[in-house]
Formats: structure tokens, C-alpha cells, sequence
């Protein structure tokens, strides 16, 4: 109190600090809980050594025809995309999304086209040192390593077969043109005998991408005729071609799919016969611990009925149902599965 006025003092620099420090120190526990337990040296080894026979795969790799999911998930919106990339040695590539009028990438080991099909538009190119086929991430998976540990080896299904693989996570010190921004994780399902590469996930800040390969052919002749682009009569050449867009979609309000699946006795469970209710279906894994602290926290939604599932399937759609306020307590369903994280 000075001269009869209250004196108002601003924040100190310890406080101002800490304002700064302790959202950080939130976010940074957050994400380490996420990440498997610290490896030891030789664990480390082991997965960079993983990593550099899948380069070697790769970069062996002649011809190759793959078709991919792609899936970018930013909190309930979903952008999915159907890709084919295939290509030849040297240089040779198409990358071609699977919509009426989705864009095309072909090279024919001299030259680039890009094609935005919506608009009739491409632009041509020579090649450069600098340009990226489909497979030179993972040519170059064991280059710019910060850390990588293996996660846990794991079963993936591969042509209606259960494939042994490794699960390898990894920093980088530098991402690759093309990769989201923000990564700051990514993680990879590997063959453990051949060392081809099933899915990767990349983790960031706000969200996540995913993308599921289907190796179609593997060292298999593909015609040159799949890497030239002819421009029919009325398609315009342009200097740069604009990139198309695909618009998100919000999974809030979809249906969710129907599946059967035992619960831990051996009874199947229909989600088609819980129609007319309100139901959280909880996907979580033994290995996440934040997975587990919400299953617990989703099976006290008040007095509920509580089924827990036990599967190996490997393609699950990310889903979260959230009970809507007044309503009936929701029947709560967990499935313990591996999804794909």
C-alpha cells in the first residue's frame, strides 16, 4: 500500500518461468508415455541393424508394384487415400491415387510428369538427384537415426497369413522431404525374414499418419508403358501443377462397422446386437500405458455392462463413441488388441 493505493505487482520471473516450463514438462511426459521402456545398448543395435538390412532390401529391389492406404488422422477428422506406387530400375516410377480424377505422378527415368487430372492439367520436368521415388525412404530408412528400438515383435496378416514381425520406433535427427510436419516418431512393421516394410506411422503433435502397404508384386517385370504419360489433346502443360486437395472426413456421427469377436470366456459378442444403445467401444493394447489407464477409467461409465475382447486382428479403424449427457449408462466394450501404433 502506497500513499492510500493498493500496489498491484506483476508476475515475478520465477512465475513467468514456470508458466513456460510446466505446460512443457506436461507435453514431454505425455509423450514419453507413449514410447516403449529405454533399450539398452545392444536392443538399440539390434534395431538399427534391422533397419539397415531393410535398406539393403530395398535398395536391391528391382521392380515393385505396391498399393497403399494412407490414412491422416487430426483428432475425430480422417483423410484416407488409395495409392498404387510402382516402379523400375533406374528411376522409373508411377505414383497414381485411386480416384476418377486423383493426381499421377509418372517417370520414365529421364523426365517427370505430374498430372492434375481434375483440372486437365501437367507439368514436365527433367529429373534431378533430388527427386524421390516411392521407395527412397525406405532405401534410406537406416540414414539420419537419432535413436531406434525395437518395440516388440508382433504377428501381421499378409495375404490371410499370421507374419512374424518387428515393431521398430525411431527419431530422426533430420525427416525426409514428404513427411508430415511435426514428426517427431515414427514407427515401423518389418518382416522379420525378408525385411519388407507392412505399415509405418508417423506421430505428430497434433495427429498422425498411417499408411498400410500391400506388396503386390516384388521383382516382377512391369511394363515402360506404365511410366510414360501421354497428354491427351485438350490437357494443358503448365509450369507448376497445382496439388490436389483431398477433403477430410469427421468420423463423429458415421456408423460404426459391425464385428463379432469372443469376449474372454469364449461367448461372441455382435456390436450389431447392441443397436439402440449407447456403447463405447475402448481399442487398447497391454504395451500402451495411457491405453490402459483409460480402460480403467472407461469401465467406471457408471453401472454398466463391461465385455472384454481379445483379438489379433491388425486393421482396425480408429473409432472413439463418447456417451452423450442424460442418457442411459452406455454398455462398455474394450477390445485388447494390436492396432496399429
Amino acid at each position: 500500500m502506497r500513499n492510500g493505493k493498493a500496489h498491484m505487482q506483476g508476475p515475478s520471473t520465477i512465475q513467468k518461468c514456470l508458466r513456460f516450463i510446466l505446460p512443457t514438462l506436461g507435453f514431454l511426459l505425455l509423450v514419453s508415455s507413449f514410447l516403449p521402456p529405454p533399450a539398452s545398448a545392444d536392443d538399440e543395435s539390434d534395431a538399427r541393424q534391422i533397419l539397415k538390412n531393410v535398406a539393403s532390401t530395398y535398395q536391391k529391389l528391382q521392380s515393385y508394384e505396391f498399393r497403399a492406404t494412407i490414412e491422416d488422422i487430426r483428432g475425430s477428422n480422417v483423410i484416407k487415400r488409395q495409392v498404387v506406387f510402382s516402379g523400375a530400375r533406374p528411376r522409373k516410377f508411377r505414383i497414381e491415387e485411386q480416384t476418377p480424377n486423383g493426381q499421377l505422378s509418372a517417370s520414365d527415368g529421364q523426365n517427370l510428369c505430374i498430372v492434375n487430372r481434375e483440372s486437365n492439367e501437367y507439368q514436365k520436368s527433367s529429373l534431378s538427384a533430388a527427386t524421390r521415388t516411392p521407395i527412397s525412404d525406405l532405401e534410406e530408412i537406416d540414414q539420419q537415426v537419432k535413436k531406434a528400438v525395437i518395440a516388440r515383435e508382433d504377428l501381421y496378416e499378409v495375404d490371410g497369413k499370421s507374419v512374424p514381425v518387428y515393431v521398430v520406433m525411431l527419431s530422426r535427427d533430420r525427416w525426409p522431404e514428404g513427411t508430415p510436419s511435426g514428426v517427431y516418431m515414427a514407427s515401423y512393421r518389418i518382416d522379420e525374414e525378408s525385411f519388407k516394410v507392412y505399415g509405418v506411422n508417423y506421430y505428430t503433435q497434433d495427429g498422425s499418419r498411417l499408411i498400410y502397404y500391400y506388396i503386390s508384386k516384388w521383382n516382377q517385370p512391369i511394363s515402360d508403358d506404365a511410366f510414360v504419360f501421354t497428354p491427351s489433346g485438350s490437357a494443358r502443360a503448365v509450369n507448376s501443377v497445382k496439388q490436389q486437395q483431398t477433403r477430410s472426413a469427421s468420423q463423429i456421427g458415421s456408423e460404426a462397422p459391425d464385428f463379432t469377436l469372443a469376449d474372454t470366456q469364449g461367448r461372441p459378442v455382435h456390436l450389431q446386437d447392441l443397436r439402440g444403445k449407447v456403447v463405447v467401444v475402448d481399442f487398447w493394447a497391454t504395451w500402451c500405458p495411457p491405453c490402459r489407464e483409460q480402460r480403467f477409467s472407461a469401465s467406471m461409465l457408471g453401472k454398466m455392462g463391461h465385455s472384454s475382447l481379445n483379438s489379433r486382428e491388425h486393421r482396425l479403424t480408429p473409432l472413439r463413441f463418447f456417451s452423450a449427457p442424460n442418457q442411459a449408462s452406455p454398455n462398455s466394450i474394450s477390445w485388447m488388441a494390436s492396432p496399429q501404433l
